[in-house]
């Protein structure tokens, strides 16, 4: 349907990819990916025509039809909900009105019967009997409820307004589907009905995201933008990582073969080249090496490690809701809440948008009074927390460098530019103005923050906005190996599923308190009320997945702390031998002492070699476990 050959696309003078050669055809569901700026929105826009291609040429079926998505979509309709849904079913609507006009034309006449079955037989053929039961189905999966649609769009807020523009696009069946980032606004219910329905589209599907759920379910090819070239891979997100990997060790392989196979050539020729019965033999093998192309290496992409740092030892039980109601006046969003959190829990708050979760993330931070019932927290708890307008607060005159050493100023430098580049922030944009940067930018940044100081409970509203897949999983990784306590809201179903220990479940009937993760926390509701509020029993089928999952982090825990006491002591160390140091200096009139205090300096060296040895021993055992479990 769309044939990319040797394309080449730039922005503002910037070429951002070069010599793409892509094609699309009828059931393609390619997940495009590539860090952030690399230029994925930039080909969506070339594939749509909105922009030409600096070079190369772009193919296009004749009649074809591109429905596209955008970031920012909006419905930007005065109609009613369904009406606007109904909208996107254009030729349906034709048939329609066609079957319309032969009913009103019929007049007893052959002619006229005939052209009434023709039009009757082509609606039919389309689908047109099952339209309304199509409409309620996308209007249901992206989470509008019956009484909403016959509501105007205009009395909805941006992210429902996304939505609107997300079903008239998804009902409207164009040949080419482009969605860019369409799970933003989603709750995690609606992204897994998304997936499932893009699952059975019979066109072609090209999505940017960065919800690994969504591209491992939805997708069957990758199509990643890397160092400004464009590669393609066979199956969904978790395959590409793995033939990515192997095809980067494949040319990383031949690359070195090909440059000892060079070695040895010009050996040979600096051996024998002067001896007349060599010299054409080691020349010729030479110049047949170097007419050969070079293998190219792939694009240099160090992984980042975002590390938090581990909380003091302290109460095991360290921030509890006892019957809590809370909300803003007489009718409480949160009613009899009762949480107990507990050192290296992870929990997951989930539940449709606008049912309470970022209330009770308010009232666990102590930021909003419970209206009846109690919170308390352990002593010098310390809380952190990160919420979707944090970067609204940022100093926009200051860098995110000095931002982040200003939170903590006995902070190395190095420790927080690797905080910055874990989350995508290195190079020079570490040292812009906070206020030049992108909204997504400024988020990583508030979330950087949150490595600079050893929290005992993180609090975290939606932290994988902003971040593309990968970044996501360096997140996850600092968030796994960390020792603290966590409370997350966020929609991101990869994110819960690598992490949750316990949930706290918002539905209809209530909310569900309780250890493990279940399937019905992660898919839509149907029809059920759900469990009763206050159910703490664990998942029977998760059980074991739950008690694997303690154990690991009991391990990390013990590894971090070893870590931790090490680094303690290698600074201890280290002052101890620049005091000795300094003491040499004030004794170089006396040589007995100083004998003496080299003999020491000599034990306390010997001491910090050791203690060196042992921290990086203990470091790369507990990053070898991390990476392993990942």
């Amino acid at each position: 349907m769309i044939r990319f050959e040797g394309v080449s696309l730039a922005v503002a003078g910037r070429e951002l990819v070069r010599g793409v050669d892509l094609h699309i055809r009828p059931g393609d569901r390619l997940g495009l990916v590539g860090r952030n700026g690399c230029g994925k929105t930039t080909l969506l826009g070339a594939i749509t025509g909105r922009l030409e291609p600096d070079a190369g040429r772009i193919h296009r079926r004749s009649r074809l039809t591109v429905g596209e998505l955008p970031q920012d979509a909006v419905s930007g309709s005065r109609r009613p909900l369904w009406q606007e849904a109904r909208s996107g079913l254009g030729a349906l609507l034709a048939l329609e009105a066609r079957l319309a006009r032969a009913v009103e034309a019929l007049d007893g006449s052959p002619e006229a019967i005939a052209a009434h079955a023709r039009a009757e037989e082509a609606f039919r053929a389309a689908g047109g009997y099952a339209m309304e039961e199509r409409i309620g189905v996308v209007l249901h999966g992206l989470g509008f409820r019956r009484e909403d649609w016959e509501r105007p769009c205009t009395e909805f807020s941006g992210g429902w307004q996304m939505r609107i523009a997300l079903a008239r696009l998804l009902l409207s069946t164009p040949d080419v589907l482009l969605l860019d980032e369409p799970t933003n606004h989603l709750d995690l219910h609606s992204r897994s009905w998304l997936a499932g329905f893009l699952e059975g589209w019979r066109g072609a599907v090209l999505i940017v995201s960065h919800d690994r759920y969504v591209l491992d379910r939805a997708t069957t090819g990758i199509a990643e933008i890397r160092g400004g070239r464009l590669s393609r891979y066979r199956g969904n997100f978790t395959s590409f990582l793995r033939l990515r990997a192997l095809a980067d060790a494949e040319r990383a392989a031949a690359r070195e073969k090909y440059e000892a196979e060079r070695s040895r050539a010009a050996a040979a020729v600096a051996r024998f080249g002067a001896k007349a019965t060599r010299s054409r033999q080691v020349h010729a093998r030479l110049a047949r090496v170097e007419r050969r192309e070079a293998p190219e290496l792939a694009p240099v992409e160090r992984r980042p490690r975002l590390r938090l740092k581990p909380p003091e030892a302290g109460a095991q039980e360290v921030l509890s809701l006892r019957r809590v109601s809370a909300g803003w006046g007489e009718a409480p969003v949160l009613e009899d809440i009762d949480l107990v959190i507990g050192r290296g829990e992870r929990w997951f708050v989930l539940g449709p948008n606008g049912c309470g979760k970022s209330t009770l993330l308010r009232v666990l931070a102590g930021e909003l009074p419970p209206l009846s019932g109690r919170r308390s927290a352990a002593q010098r708890a310390r809380i952190g927390r990160y919420e979707q307008d944090q970067a609204l607060a940022l100093p926009r005159d200051r860098s995110g460098l000095e931002h982040l050493l200003g939170e903590d100023p006995f902070c190395p430098e190095a420790r927080a530019r690797a905080a910055l580049g874990a989350l995508g922030l290195s190079g020079e944009k570490a040292l812009q103005p906070i206020g030049s940067l992108s909204g997504g930018e400024k988020a990583r940044v508030a979330l950087a923050g949150l490595a600079m100081k050893p929290w005992e409970v993180l609090l975290l509203d939606e932290p994988t906005n902003h971040l593309d897949a990968v970044t996501v999983d360096v997140l996850a990784g600092a968030l796994e190996d960390w020792p603290g306590a966590l409370v997350a809201v966020t929609h991101d179903r990869h994110l819960v599923e690598r992490l949750a220990t316990h949930v706290v479940v918002f539905h209809r009937g209530g909310v569900s308190i309780r250890e493990g993760l279940r399937a019905e926390d992660l898919e839509p509701r149907r029809g059920s009320a759900g469990p009763a509020a206050g159910e703490r029993s664990p998942s029977p089928g998760r059980s074991e997945d739950y008690r694997a999952r303690k154990r690991r982090q009991r391990q990390r825990e013990r590894a971090a702390r070893q870590v931790a006491e090490l680094e303690a002591q290698v600074e201890a160390l280290e002052c101890e031998l620049g005091a000795i140091d300094e003491r040499l200096a004030a004794l170089a009139h006396d040589p007995a002492q100083v004998g003496a205090a080299l003999a020491e300096r000599g034990a306390v060296a010997a001491a910090l070699e050791r203690a060196m040895a042992a921290w990086e021993r203990a470091s790369e055992a507990a990053e070898a476990g991390g990476a392993a479990e990942r």
